[in-house]
């Protein structure tokens, strides 16, 4: 997405269209103000008048062509920051134009000015944020009329609209798969250079897609920001009540930790069905009453460990909390494997054996040299498909397949995320396709005399068991299957043979 240049833009400025034209009422493209008929499509343009110095933005509507690009379906939501559109470009791929709304006739012009710095912000962030759980900002549209942010049309519901269609609560272990996948979307938003703070997470800004992978979207970024180091307390103050944590209000500037109360709420509303704005009372600008009961109180099916996970995220002071998404996210992860009943590896200690052993369903990896995602990168795809051609399994980098000892692998906060990323990248070339949310990539801490050694990990990549009887191939075309021993690279006769006795079994 080519930058542009808004900061030279005032509100008024932008606000106040150019010459006087003539909108046609055909295809709504702008004609000269002389005009009798529109130089686009031929219709006559009698009557079709837009004065000169007018204070209104020209709204999107259907059938309107925007930058010769973007042709306007129907209107598909609205919000506090403007109008929500379905769009369809030339080669018929669908998008959702996001219109900034256009100035109340009593507003401040530097409220306005907020608005539009929101929505250039959230252009900015999701245009730089490749990521399975995030949405992708395509352009950025300003014209004299218009503020536009452009972006990847996701199909599905929020999770809001599904809390609100289901006569009670959702169940335990759905939610907490949701929340796994929201907890990896914001490790990622949070490793960046500056950090980015969400600050607006809650059921309606998380969007589950339509089919069976149960994949959901984090959206929503209009009140996004970088974190700032050394500011006493955010420069704007904007939020949901019910999900936004005290130092939102004003009390101190928000963090990572932040966005972790959000969620915390979030999981309580689905949970409960609760309107969690009444559990959040604003006394004055420096006190902030919380009143969030236990959460097994409204729901007694909720299990204790859910219920701790779901208290701590939700403490009044940021250091009660989660400090990391990714430490929420293994807690929410080690209740989902008591829920499914399988094994989970709970601690790693440095030059210790761990209990596993190398089988059909687990291969250990052993990282050597001063480049750990370049080694990872290198060969993660073979294993993934050599898995899913089988039954499905859990590959470990940090332990050496030899003698099953802990060793670890040295991975600086950015090293994570360009793991996650490099694994990613290899993932979703692997044919057929399989949502990226069907996988999961742990990062298990390494420990010694029970304390977490710094950067030290234990780097879990779970495979799910596939039910198809086609095979699986890299992006290379090669075909691996998984045996005792390691894996095993398919010859093209043996493809055939195996294509034979899956078909046949």
């Amino acid at each position: 997405m080519e930058p542009i240049e808004t900061e030279k833009l005032s509100a008024r400025q932008a606000a106040i269209p150019g010459p006087s034209v003539r909108i046609c009422p055909n295809c709504n493209q702008e004609n000269r103000q002389e005009a009798g008929f529109c130089r686009f499509c031929g219709a006559s343009l009698s009557g079709q008048l837009l004065a000169s110095g007018s204070s209104h933005l020209v709204q999107l509507q259907p059938g309107m062509l925007l930058e010769g690009r973007y042709t306007v379906i129907r209107q598909i939501g609205e919000g506090g920051m403007g109008r929500v559109f379905l769009a369809v470009d030339s080669q018929g791929r669908r998008y959702v134009l996001k219109q900034v709304r256009e100035l109340p006739e009593n507003a401040d012009v530097e409220d306005y000015e907020v608005f539009i710095r929101s929505i250039q912000r959230e252009a900015q962030i999701l245009s730089s944020l490749p990521h399975p759980y995030l949405p992708i900002a395509r352009d950025f549209l300003i014209t004299p009329q218009s503020f536009i942010i452009a972006m990847d049309y996701i199909e599905g519901r929020t999770l809001a609209d599904i809390l609100l269609e289901s006569p009670v609560s959702l169940p335990e272990e759905r939610v907490l798969r949701w929340a796994v996948q929201v907890c990896e979307a914001l490790a990622y938003l949070h490793s960046k250079t500056p950090p980015i703070i969400h600050r607006n997470i809650k059921p309606k800004n998380i969007i589950l897609e339509s089919g069976e992978n149960e994949r959901v979207r984090l959206i929503g970024f209009g009140l996004a920001r970088y974190y700032v180091d050394g500011l006493d307390h955010d420069e704007e103050f904007f939020g949901t009540k019910g999900f936004s944590p005290p130092e939102q209000y004003g009390t101190a500037q928000t963090d990572a930790r932040s966005d972790i109360f959000s969620l915390g709420a979030t999981i309580f509303a689905l949970l409960t069905k609760a309107d969690t704005d009444q559990f959040i009372q604003e006394i004055d600008s420096e006190r902030i009453s919380l009143g969030f009961p236990e959460i097994d109180a409204l729901n007694p099916k909720i299990s204790p460990a859910a219920s701790q996970v779901v208290r701590k995220a939700l403490s009044a002071s940021p250091v009660d909390r989660f400090q990391t998404a990714e430490e929420m996210k293994s807690a929410i992860l080690r209740i989902l494997s008591q829920e499914t009943g399988q094994k989970s590896i709970e601690t790693y200690v440095l030059n210790q054996p761990v209990t596993l052993e190398e089988t059909k369903y687990c291969e250990f990896k052993e990282v050597k040299g001063a480049h750990p995602v370049r080694a990872i990168w290198r060969i993660v795809d073979q294993y993934v498909v050599a898995f899913l051609n089988s039954e499905g399994g859990r590959i470990f980098w940090g332990i050496r397949d030899s003698d099953r000892v802990v060793v670890g692998v040295k991975a600086s906060y950015r090293n994570r995320d360009e793991i996650r990323r490099a694994v990613m990248d290899k993932i979703i070339r692997i044919q057929p396709a399989i949502s990226p949310s069907a996988y999961r990539i742990n990062f298990h801490q390494v420990l010694e005399n029970k304390e977490p050694i710094p950067d030290l990990f234990v780097i879990e990549v779970v495979v799910p068991r596939s039910l198809t009887r086609f095979l699986y191939f890299t992006a290379d075309g090669e075909v691996f299957v998984k045996t005792e021993s390691g894996k095993k690279h398919l010859s093209g006769s043996e493809i055939q043979d195996e294509i034979i006795r899956r078909l046949h079994p």
